[in-house]
């Protein structure tokens, strides 16, 4: 920090998770109060790093991941997993597949995220 400070304008945001002081030098410096991971909260910190209010609201912002993630062409065309990115980490590097069972009666799908090891199936 200390470095960053004597190249010019270091941008430090402290976030306050409780009623403690914050140290001597940085009791000039605005802060956010943390409300406990509201949108306010999320709002806050977007406009203090950017300087600007977000575009969308947190609920548009996930519905818009959503589609992001889902493959809707896929989901229409009979894929019951069309999942472009894992959900759980955001890697793109999924591995998928089907399988028949033994006696040829129920067609089996899954899906792996080859980063984290997240999975699903479907029948």
């Amino acid at each position: 920090m200390a470095r960053a400070i004597l190249k010019g304008k270091p941008k430090i945001i402290p976030v306050k998770l409780d009623e403690t002081e914050l140290p001597p030098f940085l009791q000039d410096v605005k802060y956010i109060k943390w409300r406990g991971g509201t949108e306010e909260d999320r709002l806050d910190i977007i406009y203090s790093i950017t300087g600007k209010k977000p575009e969308l609201d947190y609920i548009e912002a996930v519905v818009k991941k959503y589609h992001v993630i889902i493959d809707h062409d896929s989901l229409e065309k009979g894929n019951p997993l069309p999942y472009k990115v894992c959900p759980k980490c955001g890697s793109p590097r999924l591995k998928g597949g089907s399988y028949t069972d033994y006696s040829h009666d129920e067609i089996y799908f899954f899906v792996k995220c080859l980063d984290c090891g997240w999975s699903d199936w479907s029948q």
